[in-house]
């Protein structure tokens, strides 16, 4: 790591062209934004990395696991930051590179990794640095308005609606003229269903910043859960506008197009949402569903297949997998993708639901029974559990217990 300080900015081959966790960036990036915008030098990174090496003398007891120490330095100036060092086992290369490259980055940028927690799902880790960040008197208030935004972010993911609205509101005292703050509240609104409120929300981000694209495609995502086609698809034609490198428009626009069958249309959208990011397991899987509505059973298990190669813990993946084996009367294979769809997401309802399909195909009744019963402890109002218990239970006989679950079925089915 010596050799790799970052302190000659007039040499580029001293300058690592390496990845920095959650920006999709490189060093070098960050070292020509620096100097070209700021006009400033970034921080220097240095340090060394000691490794005990040598093998026991023979009688002796064997040495214990090799662990490599990585001390690195962060200066500007004549300032040095702290050390910060990061153990590891030696031979695990990977582990030291990831662990190192965050420690730096949460030295240079906590926001970034507090980012790079909350979009892995690392909720505990990405509040422990915002939390770090509001109360670090040393940080500026867009910092620290930035920090209140993504922990309100992170409340959302988790559903607690309530605490999330109250960090964007303290965003906004931050700065009443930043629309960031809006578009995360319109997003929370737009998970309690609260639709009208939402888009007021979206409509203040998009009259406080009109290009900024977020904001007009959480309006679309409204429309389109009102089944306002035609507008939604305007908030999604300006948002691809303002940001044609934001394949969620384009997704999200491709899933309206599939629920109107308009099914060659939203092809070509997920195509286009893969052409601008290859690498996100959502688009492939949207499209496999889109397939699997068209009946193109094999062209939506290839798709489903590249989904869950590039994100194997995509527990819906699995499951729309398994539903096309399942029409294939590929009994066995589809019980194994609802397994594992259980085992990634074990609160859905949908696996459990699509497994006592199967074993209702196979006449295994008293089975498919406990699969719909355990679909329902999980989804009180998902009608079709109902609906399939009640088809066998009619299968066997049981005509009166069959029409009061048929009944159930209807009732939660007009409630929706």
């Amino acid at each position: 790591m010596k050799k790799d300080k970052l302190a000659s900015l007039h040499d580029e081959g001293l300058i690592p062209d390496v990845e920095i966790p959650g920006t999709k960036l490189g060093l070098r990036t960050f070292v020509d934004v620096a100097r070209s915008v700021f006009g400033i030098y970034p921080k220097h990174i240095s340090g060394d990395i000691v490794v005990p090496f040598g093998a026991p003398v023979k009688g002796e007891s064997p040495l214990p696991e090799r662990r490599a120490t990585v001390t690195v330095y962060l200066t500007q100036g004549r300032n040095r930051s702290a050390p910060a060092i990061v153990v590891a086992a030696a031979d695990e290369v990977e582990t030291i590179v990831q662990r190192t490259a965050e420690t730096v980055l949460g030295q240079v940028n906590p926001y970034v990794l507090a980012a790079y927690r909350a979009e892995h799902r690392q909720y505990e880790e990405a509040v422990e640095i915002v939390e770090r960040i509001i109360q670090d008197p040393s940080e500026d208030s867009p910092h620290k308005q930035a920090a209140h935004v993504l922990w309100g972010n992170v409340l959302g993911e988790q559903k607690r609606y309530d605490e999330a609205i109250a960090k964007y509101q303290k965003a906004i005292e931050f700065d009443p003229k930043d629309a960031f703050p809006y578009i995360g509240w319109g997003n929370v609104l737009f998970g309690q269903r609260n639709y009208g409120q939402a888009i007021a929300k979206y409509q203040r981000a998009s009259e406080l910043d009109p290009k900024y694209a977020p904001s007009y495609f959480g309006w679309g995502n409204v429309l389109y859960a009102q089944k306002n086609y035609n507008e939604a698809i305007a908030k999604y034609q300006k948002a691809v506008e303002l940001d044609p490198k934001d394949a969620l428009p384009y997704n999200n626009w491709g899933n309206l197009l599939a629920d109107q069958k308009k099914y060659d249309e939203a092809t070509a959208k997920y195509k286009k949402a893969i052409d601008v990011d290859p690498k996100d397991a959502r688009w492939y899987h949207n499209w496999a569903s889109a397939l699997y509505d068209q009946k193109k059973y094999d062209e939506a298990i290839a798709r489903y297949q590249e989904a869950v190669e590039l994100d194997p813990k995509l527990a819906d993946a699995y499951n729309g997998w398994g539903a096309a084996l399942d029409v294939q009367k590929r009994y066995d294979e589809a019980i194994a993708k609802y397994r594992k769809a259980i085992e990634l997401d074990p609160n859905d309802a949908s696996p459990y639901l699509n497994w006592g399909n199967v074993l209702h195909d196979q006449k295994k009744y008293n089975e498919a029974i406990a699969k719909y019963q355990k679909a329902i402890d999980l989804d009180p109002k998902l009608a079709l559990a109902y609906l399939g218990w009640g088809e066998v239970l009619r299968e066997q006989g049981k005509h009166d217990a069959a029409d009061l679950k048929f009944k159930k079925a209807a009732e939660l089915s007009r409630a929706q």
